[in-house]
């Protein structure tokens, strides 16, 4: 099985010292989409900076400095997303006008006053083109929380972070692969994790679907950000993460109906991370403990290599800090 590399997008930038340990609460809500959901002026296409602190969008196609946004856009993406979206609901991002109505190369729904958000990617355009050293391409939905700073979620014995969506992929396409042309397909959630003195940043992922691959834990570098990449799954088998229970798993299939997503991370599964990277590419001055680590952000892409496509439904994502007495309830 060949695996791609994921392309993830640009580096969050420090705010701040991390809060003293001893002022972490058992519980603290990091993220939740319902109170702060996507708004359509929030989405950009290969942005240099983002200046808002807002949950946003990003469409990644480093290899057309020609492409666009454009919304409303009408064209139904129904079977695509699963989402019904007004045309003032959604984005497109690629070429414009588009070569073909019926395929855009990217789009974004935000459904309901941004209760759903929706993606749909198709590279199909891009098979017969020299795209240059990055030929992925990424659609994000994305936040930090400034007012927080980088979060300790690791400081005290027995806390971890939660996380929880309700999400479905009802489509999903690839041409014929062979093992140097792999057309990969993928949905994946990154935590941005920094040391406490902010010198330090790992990708810290987990697969969320996978079109028709081997799904496992892994390690890699970024091959943008060159960063290290903590990649874990959704299963009950993860040494990066623990599954809850009733949880769906990580799946290499489509699926229609949303179905409800959640596992925590604890330090065994941040230091055995920690550990399995610096091992595998020879890393430096990454502390091992996983209390020297705070969380700053996240970004959940749909991200594809040229001649694929998928499109994703999603809502009530929730990240939160919670100790080892309250993941017992949930």
């Amino acid at each position: 099985v060949v695996v791609v590399v994921a392309a993830v997008v640009m580096m969050p930038c420090g705010v701040g010292s991390a809060p003293n340990q001893a002022d972490v609460p058992s519980f603290l809500s990091l993220y939740s989409m319902q109170q702060n959901p996507l708004k359509v002026s929030n989405v950009f296409l290969n942005p240099e900076h983002v200046n808002t602190n807002a949950t946003r969008s990003v469409f990644w196609q480093r290899y057309d400095p020609h492409a666009v946004t454009h919304t409303p856009f009408d064209v139904s993406l129904e079977t695509k997303t699963g989402l019904i979206a007004r045309p003032e609901e959604q984005v497109a991002g690629g070429p414009w006008p588009l070569p073909d109505q019926s395929a855009p190369r990217s789009v974004v729904q935000s459904v309901n006053n941004g209760e759903w958000f929706g993606a749909w990617l198709n590279t199909s355009d891009l098979e017969s083109r020299d795209l240059g050293p990055i030929t992925l391409s990424t659609t994000t939905i994305e936040s930090t929380w400034p007012s927080l700073g980088c979060v300790p979620v690791w400081a005290q014995n027995g806390s971890k972070l939660l996380v929880e969506m309700e999400m479905a992929v009802p489509s999903a396409f690839h041409q014929p692969r062979s093992p140097k042309d792999p057309k990969a397909i993928y949905s994946t959630i990154s935590i941005y994790v920094h040391s406490l003195d902010m010198k330090k940043f790992i990708w810290y992922e987990t697969t969320l679907f996978d079109y028709e691959r081997r799904i496992t834990d892994a390690v890699y570098i970024d091959t943008v950000s060159q960063k290290p990449i903590i990649h874990g799954m959704a299963t009950n088998n993860s040494a990066y993460n623990r599954q809850l229970p009733g949880s769906a798993s990580s799946s290499n299939q489509t699926w229609s109906k949303p179905v409800r997503i959640a596992w925590t991370i604890d330090h065994e599964n941040v230091e055995t991370g920690i550990r399995d990277a610096v091992s595998r590419f020879n890393l430096t001055g990454f502390p091992p403990q996983a209390s020297s680590y705070c969380i700053q952000g996240f970004n959940v892409e749909l991200e594809g290599t040229p001649g694929a496509g998928a499109g994703i439904m999603l809502r009530n994502l929730n990240i939160s800090q919670i100790n080892n007495d309250q993941s017992t309830k949930l």
